[in-house]
């Protein structure tokens, strides 16, 4: 069977390197292509690794002329990857995101979908850096009042950032700052049609014979997972989380290169969460 990766990468080079290199590293008798998309990185990154990648013909490199996002940039490589590489599995993975052994990815992968048939697989995804099991992100979904909380509540941090961004460094700095504990997920278990976390997607040929896109294209960055789950669940695409098969996830490797300031990072984060959040409060109230 063909698997794709579409890596989509932005400024964080030597992190795209490693995770590209791991999908490339096992001996698998299974067909891999990489379709490598750099989303219009400002420090030429992207034309240096399409040159480091010039003579591996399981490397595709797309370069965009601007930066299109999380959703966008990987329905780049998502159509490149169906038009032209005619993949059974398309797996879209974050560049931070490390695949240890890529023939037991490969076998469970397999695996999974002969047992389940699934359209989206979501893979057991572990953060070193906190120790947490980091999918599923929710077990269920959102219902419409509470994603009009949440957007609520991420328009008020946006509006009074500076003012909250204040408080928590001077609690950092007094030692009374704590950490939120993340709600257990049940990581330990194979689900049905949960939400699953978007740093790794294994879209099946059901699911690619079904879209013409990986994610819905109206937003830039943040709730790709929910938008994702709706749309998947309101077209019957089946999902499936499985413990079985697991990545590494380094975490927000493109997003701390772009963002030097963690106040810029942060306030960059409440307005793309309120406008995609926007995005699925439409979806849900049209039905």
């Amino acid at each position: 069977m063909h698997f794709s990766f579409i890596i989509l990468h932005y400024l964080a080079e030597d992190v795209t390197v490693s995770c590209v290199e791991h999908v490339l590293s096992g001996d698998t008798c299974d067909e891999i292509s990489v379709v490598l998309v750099d989303n219009a990185s400002p420090d030429g990154s992207g034309k240096r690794l399409a040159d480091r990648y010039a003579a591996d013909s399981r490397v595709h490199c797309l370069l965009l002329e601007r930066n299109e996002g999380f959703a966008r940039g990987n329905n780049a490589g998502y159509r490149y990857a169906v038009d032209n590489l005619s993949p059974d599995f398309a797996v879209v993975m974050n560049n931070d995101v490390i695949i240890e052994d890529i023939a037991r990815f490969v076998k469970g992968v397999e695996d999974e979908y002969a047992s389940s048939a699934f359209a989206v697989l979501g893979p057991d995804i572990f953060s070193p850096a906190s120790g947490i099991h980091q999918s599923p992100t929710r077990l269920h979904p959102m219902s419409l009042s509470e994603v009009r909380a949440l957007r609520f509540k991420m328009a008020a941090k946006s509006r009074f950032y500076l003012y909250n961004y204040l408080s928590w460094n001077i609690k950092l700095c007094l030692g009374l700052a704590k950490e939120p504990v993340p709600h257990g997920n049940d990581s330990g278990n194979p689900h049905m049609d949960c939400v699953l976390h978007g740093a790794c997607y294994v879209f099946s040929t059901d699911f690619i014979k079904a879209r013409a896109y990986a994610f819905n294209p109206a937003t830039f960055l943040y709730t790709e997972e929910d938008i994702l789950h709706y749309e998947c669940v309101r077209a019957g695409l089946q999902m499936r989380y499985s413990p079985k098969i697991c990545v590494l996830h380094l975490e927000d490797a493109s997003t701390n290169a772009a963002f030097k300031s963690s106040y810029s990072r942060g306030k960059m984060k409440y307005d793309r969460l309120v406008e995609s959040l926007d995005v699925l409060i439409r979806l849900m109230e049209n039905g």
